[in-house]
């Protein structure tokens, strides 16, 4: 399932503490997958998460473990099925972020 290569993705996420953008638009990891990364990315800058199907569940999970990730400045998690209440979680992630891209 998406979930599981999310996670074998993440574990390797550990392994590489230079990588400062993931792109994973289109890949169906869906709400359990984003949460699985999320606690990866502590040196990511930008995450794209656009259509891969989080919706506002998604959207909650991510959003605590992403509450670590301090340099992160852009996340887009557009056509993912991410409504207000969704967008509101997002809101409350660090300051560092510039951007965040939310669309239905």
């Amino acid at each position: 399932s998406g979930a599981e290569r999310a996670g074998r993705l993440a574990r390797l996420l550990g392994e590489c503490a230079t990588l400062v953008s993931l792109k994973l638009s289109k890949n169906a990891i869906g709400a359990e997958g984003a949460a699985r990364l999320a606690g990866q990315c502590t040196a990511l800058t930008e995450l794209d998460l656009s259509a891969v199907g989080i919706g506002d569940a998604g959207a909650g999970a991510p959003a605590g473990a992403l509450g670590e990730c301090e340099a992160l400045v852009f996340l887009n998690v557009c056509n993912s099925a991410v409504s207000d209440e969704g967008a509101g979680v997002l809101a409350a992630l660090p300051e560092a972020l510039t951007c965040c891209r939310v669309m239905t």
